[in-house]
């Protein structure tokens, strides 16, 4: 997350682009969409937008298409209208939207790019793509000076327990229901106090209810 790799996909758009060939760029968010045409932008791309709320112009070479907007769209397009797609947070892939555009547009070569290159479903991407290429890992990006330095902290008030797992990550149930208990709550307010103290922080919550609970535990302990 945050190596850049907009950034990348944007540069190779580009050169495809030169060498005559169209090029779809697929995102799942209205913001995607608009945070890829500024990239695209700032690099000199002249580019399209499939999207609700955008006047489609298939003139430009290069597209950004909204996987809803695009998988309605469809019959308008040749299977061959394309000769590139480039496939963002691709571990979506193989959601039923995303294979009906690829599966429309089968002879193009296909480049997807991730920062979670595995899915919660357990359902594998080596139908969809036949080689990963693994980028620089965040500690590399930290010591190049490309990401801020992180330091992290356990979990104080912790024992040795062992959450339940499915597969790889944790049970989403079980992790939700040890983080709205009470000890919890509480930790990242004296995490907070201890560290940071006075200064601003964001949290990052599993649900609703967790962000609600925890915004009420730092109000109560005077953090507004």
């Amino acid at each position: 997350t945050g190596g850049g790799k907009t950034v990348i996909f944007s540069y190779i758009t580009e050169s495809a682009a030169i060498k005559g060939n169209r090029v779809l760029i697929l995102v799942h968010r209205q913001e995607l969409v608009e945070q890829t045409s500024r990239t695209l932008a700032d690099i000199g791309v002249d580019h399209g937008i499939i999207a609700n709320g955008w006047k489609q112009d298939l003139s430009h070479g290069v597209q950004i298409a909204s996987v809803a907007t695009l998988a309605r769209r469809l019959h308008q397009f040749d299977p061959v209208f394309f000769q590139l797609i480039v496939i963002d947070e691709a571990h979506h892939a193989v959601a039923g939207t995303w294979e009906k555009i690829l599966d429309h547009f089968d002879s193009a070569k296909q480049l997807g790019v991730t920062a979670t290159p595995e899915r919660l479903d357990g359902h594998g991407l080596g139908n969809m793509f036949t080689v990963m290429i693994q980028g620089p890992q965040a500690r590399e990006l930290q010591d190049a000076g490309h990401l801020a330095p992180a330091k992290y902290f356990g979990h104080p008030d912790r024992e040795d327990e062992v959450l339940p797992v499915r597969g790889d990550e944790f049970d989403m149930d079980a992790l939700e229901k040890e983080a709205l208990t009470r000890r919890a709550l509480d930790s990242p307010v004296k995490q907070y106090k201890a560290y940071l103290s006075g200064e601003t922080a964001v949290a990052f919550c599993l649900t609703v209810a967790h962000a609600e609970m925890l915004a009420d535990s730092f109000c109560m302990a005077g953090i507004p």
